[in-house]
């Protein structure tokens, strides 16, 4: 008898244990109380196993349940030939008591070789000897006792107990039969319900995964968004930058332009002056040898004290290098008003040479102590664009190309023009960008440089300059080899490139 048969009543605990029922009782006190210490020696093995007494609690346990169930046995058997019973009956429970006790022998030795293994198997053992010999043989001893207490013979006894068995295997198949019955309609609707949890559990992965799916393009569409927004703030901080530069550029032009422009228009009266005197003197030493001598010779000492003839000499030039220098000053001012455009909005034709000549010359002092700039220019056509920020984009490059040379070096720029695109890059002969960097080098705020030399932003700046013209940076660098930054941009304006 198994322990789901239903004669076992609620003798099976949540965690395997037995449980000491009513559908034990037998109806003579010794057997019972005997019978409830045997199930609480199983209850005992079964939480050691659950438990975290360990395997050698599990082994002493069990020797101490053969040790009692060897007393046990003495017990029904002495009951039974005080009784009278049949020997047919006390033959085949004599025998049923010695099977057991050999089985629990060679578990036990199983138990000494590997415990963890053989407790499961021990247990289950345990519980089913135990109901069927409690429930079926030792039931049966009582109710045979209970016979021949009443006059009955011990034969009669044990033949009465015998047909009773026989109906009572005949009630159970049939109460078999039903439950098989039962059991197969419940398995139907189990297999229903498990088909429509089964198809849940696939709507709900499909829903799951849909929202997995959904979860991850909004985060990918919030990141782009964000990305997007920290390249307008960024673009637009430095575009404010440059425009602020350009006003400044454009003022300091303006002021320095008025004094100039009278300077100049001086040095001009100047040296039209100086001639006039020059000439003058020139007629008062031609008319010097009408001079008395004494005059004549005083003339010639003033002479000699004011140096006159190295004053003659230089004085002209004097004049002319100051205005060359003022010429230089208006080469300043035209390419300061040049780069200060770079806050404008109005799409132009512009001359890329003018705006690299004007940013090379604004440019000069970050270079000039950096590396000698060579230039190749080729033939460019005027070109559709945003000159100040096309200047800015040129500036951006000249200075990181100045910042990355250690100590001198050269900074090359060269132009061209091929099928309807203009480029113009700068090379430069410092130490060359890695390809981890060259991957992030147009991020905003990304910047090699030692805190406080950079913000980061002016390569991202000039990507997206390009980028809104319709062009594109190239890249070609590697360590030890320089870098060769590529400007390359449509003749006709950004609709062109499309």
């Amino acid at each position: 008898m198994r322990p789901d048969d239903p004669r076992c009543g609620h003798a099976l605990a949540a965690d395997d244990a037995l449980v000491w029922g009513e559908s034990y009782l037998t109806g003579i006190d010794a057997i019972d109380g005997e019978h409830r210490r045997i199930i609480e020696f199983v209850s005992r093995i079964a939480r050691a196993r659950h438990g975290k007494a360990g395997t050698h609690d599990i082994r002493e346990r069990v020797a101490e349940l053969r040790a009692f169930c060897g007393t046990h046995f003495a017990t029904e058997e002495a009951l039974m030939e005080r009784s009278g019973c049949a020997l047919r009956h006390v033959l085949g429970h004599k025998r049923e008591h010695r099977d057991f006790a050999g089985h629990l022998e060679l578990f036990g030795r199983w138990l000494d070789e590997d415990p963890a293994l053989a407790a499961g198997p021990t247990l289950a053992f345990l519980k089913d000897w135990l109901i069927d010999h409690i429930l079926r043989t030792d039931k049966s001893m009582a109710r045979q006792v209970e016979a021949i207490g009443r006059g009955v013979s011990p034969e009669q006894a044990c033949a009465d107990e015998a047909q009773f068995e026989a109906d009572s295997s005949g009630v159970l198949l049939g109460t078999v039969q039903r439950l098989h019955a039962e059991l197969g309609i419940y398995n139907a609707r189990l297999r229903e319900r498990n088909q429509e949890l089964a198809e849940a559990r696939e709507a709900l992965a499909r829903v799951n995964a849909e929202l997995e799916d959904r979860v991850v393009r909004r985060t990918a569409e919030l990141d782009a968004a964000k990305r997007r927004l920290e390249d307008a703030q960024s673009h637009l901080l430095q575009s404010e930058k440059m425009a602020s530069i350009g006003q400044l550029a454009a003022g300091i032009a303006h002021e320095i332009n008025n004094p100039v422009g009278f300077v100049s228009s001086n040095l001009g009266t100047l040296k039209t002056y100086a001639q006039a005197v020059l000439s003058l003197i020139a007629e008062y030493e031609a008319a010097e040898h009408r001079l008395a001598p004494e005059h004549a010779a005083a003339l010639a000492e003033a002479r000699k004290r004011s140096d006159l003839d190295y004053i003659r000499q230089d004085i002209l030039g004097l004049i002319e290098e100051s205005r060359a220098g003022l010429d230089r000053v208006r080469k300043i001012i035209h390419d300061l008003r040049d780069f200060s455009h770079v806050g404008e909005t109005e799409w132009q034709i512009a001359d890329l040479h003018a705006g690299l000549d004007s940013t090379l010359a604004v440019a000069s002092n970050e270079l000039k102590y950096k590396a000698q700039v060579t230039r190749e220019y080729g033939e460019l056509p005027l070109v559709h664009c945003l000159p100040g920020q096309i200047n800015q984009v040129f500036m951006n490059l000249l200075v990181n190309a100045a910042q990355a040379i250690a100590t001198r070096g050269t900074i090359r720029v060269r132009t061209g023009c091929r099928n309807g695109w203009v480029w113009v890059e700068f090379t430069d002969d410092g130490p060359g960008i890695s390809p981890e960097v060259q991957r992030r080098m147009f991020e905003p705020f990304f910047t090699t440089k030692p805190v406080g030399k950079g913000t980061g932003l002016g390569l991202s700046v000039s990507y997206n300059i390009v980028a809104r013209h319709g062009g594109r940076i190239e890249v070609e660098s590697a360590p030890g080899r320089g870098t060769t930054m590529r400007v390359v941009l449509p003749v006709a304006g950004p609709q062109a490139s499309h």
